[in-house]
């Protein structure tokens, strides 16, 4: 009788073992099954963000481009410029009418930025100097909006402040256009990782000093050619847009012109009195007897004009020290004035000289006079790199 019930509950003790490993086997197997669908949920949760900020940075690169180009744009800026919302940028709006004043140096606020087909892009936008606003502004896939906050909006986080700064005060002066990009979400919001730059909402220090800034000619930085107007600005954020323009164009340029009187020889002569005609950028240095300073880096294509005046043929050269940067020649028998015009292209020269050389001596003020009776030459150059 006994052997029966040690039998009996040896083999029942057996199937309470197996039960509990049978229990023990299912839960290991839910806990795993449970941190495969977390695995898994997480990593779709990230892909959708990864997404979301990839699209959100696509989008704000879009608006970057959007933004530089209507400021570049000529009938976009016109557009912008004739708005007189635009109060600041009065003085440009009377260029070449009779009521013609010059600007003043100094930060200025743009606040109606407007397409080329007139339409307004974003308007009501942020003084430079208000450190807490409310204005329009984008959405994140770039819509307009007009509930941006410096307290924060996801419905409208993005804007953008832009200033112009005359480089001098002149009638038609050139111009620092910042456009800075803002970033506001809301508290809640998943916070991208986007590069702003400095905001202390003082315009001194937001933005450097663009005159009186003194640094080598030669040196190279990245918000375009070099020397006090362009010197590298460590605020500037990544999706900022910085450029320089005037009214009526973004071509860096200017014109030189030599009165001076003096008589063509056989022998080199050099061209002098060279002073600005139009230099709306202040590209040239203070002048010297004969050359004439350029003070940027960078590629210059520039069309030079010299006369003769009764020399038979004429050559003229532009130099730098001894190397030739471009030449031409002409012919300007007895009774005759003639001029030569020439192109050139080159790579950061600085110290430019204009050289002639004619056949014969000719009569007084043999380099040749123009309308009013002074000896005349001219340097034209734009910046193309």
């Amino acid at each position: 009788m006994y052997p029966n019930r040690l039998r009996y509950g040896f083999i029942a003790s057996r199937i309470r073992s197996k039960c509990g490993s049978g229990m023990l086997q299912v839960l290991v197997a839910m806990s795993m099954m449970f941190l495969i669908i977390y695995g898994i949920m997480t990593m779709l949760e990230n892909s959708r963000l990864h997404q979301k900020r990839q699209t959100i940075l696509s989008n704000v690169r879009e608006l970057q481009a959007r933004i530089e180009e209507v400021l570049k744009d000529p009938q976009a800026w016109r557009n912008t410029l004739m708005d007189t919302t635009n109060s600041s940028m009065g003085c440009l709006r009377t260029i070449n009418t009779a009521a013609t004043v010059a600007c003043t140096t100094g930060p200025k606020t743009i606040v109606v930025l407007r397409d080329s087909a007139n339409n307004i892009v974003i308007g009501n936008l942020p003084d430079w100097s208000m450190a807490t606003y409310t204005s329009d502004g984008f959405t994140e896939s770039g819509s307009p909006c007009s509930t941006f906050s410096t307290s924060g909006n996801d419905a409208c986080p993005f804007s953008y402040k832009i200033i112009w700064e005359p480089r001098s005060g002149i009638v038609d002066p050139g111009f620092r256009i910042t456009a800075r990009f803002l970033y506001s979400p809301g508290a809640t919001s998943t916070k991208m990782p986007l590069s702003v730059g400095a905001m202390s909402n003082n315009p001194a220090t937001d933005t450097p000093a663009i005159n009186g800034v003194s640094v080598s000619p030669t040196l190279k930085v990245t918000n375009g050619p070099s020397y006090g107007l362009f010197v590298h600005d460590d605020t500037v954020g990544k999706y900022d847009v910085v450029l320089w323009r005037t009214a009526f164009t973004t071509i860096v340029s200017f014109r030189a012109v030599s009165v001076s009187t003096s008589n063509c020889s056989t022998a080199s002569i050099t061209r002098s009195g060279f002073s600005a005609a139009n230099d709306p950028f202040l590209v040239l240095g203070a002048p010297t007897t004969s050359q004439i300073k350029i003070k940027y880096s960078g590629t210059w294509d520039c069309d030079i004009v010299a006369t003769g005046n009764e020399v038979g043929g004429f050559q003229a050269q532009l130099i730098e020290s001894a190397l030739i940067l471009g030449a031409g020649t002409g012919y300007a028998p007895p009774g005759v004035q003639a001029a030569v015009d020439f192109s050139s292209t080159f790579v950061d020269k600085y110290n430019l000289d204009v050289v002639q050389t004619c056949s014969t001596v000719g009569p007084a003020n043999a380099l040749g006079v123009n309308s009013a009776g002074a000896p005349l030459a001219s340097l034209t150059c734009r910046l193309v790199n």
